[in-house]
């Protein structure tokens, strides 16, 4: 019986070489051995700065989607005074051309 255990070796778990690595590159060392972060420094920076990335393109994409939506209610409110109005789509767009921004509220 103690042959088939040291055949196995510690229960099937890892050298310590393969432990202290990087588990997303696997060739750096980990940042700190103690740490949750198995993650080299290398990695960690990487992994922050596409974040960074994709956090500016979020922004853009929820500042843009505000707009819109200002734009909408903006409308929405200068074509309320005519509610019995039959347009044209050349007339709204003419109209919708001189119709001022929306201003920020806050």
């Amino acid at each position: 019986m103690a042959n088939v255990i040291e055949e196995k070796g510690e229960a099937g778990l890892k050298p310590d070489h393969y432990r202290n690595l990087c588990t997303h590159c696997g060739v750096n060392p980990r940042a700190a051995e103690n740490s949750t972060n198995h993650w080299c420094k290398e990695c960690n920076a990487e992994q922050k700065a596409a974040y960074r990335v994709g956090q500016i393109a979020r922004a853009e994409c929820q500042g843009f989607v505000a707009g819109a939506n200002a734009s909408r209610a903006a409308l929405a409110v200068y074509f309320a005074q005519w509610p019995f109005a039959q347009f044209s789509g050349a007339q709204v767009a003419a109209m919708i051309q001189t119709v001022p921004p929306p201003r920020p509220t806050g």
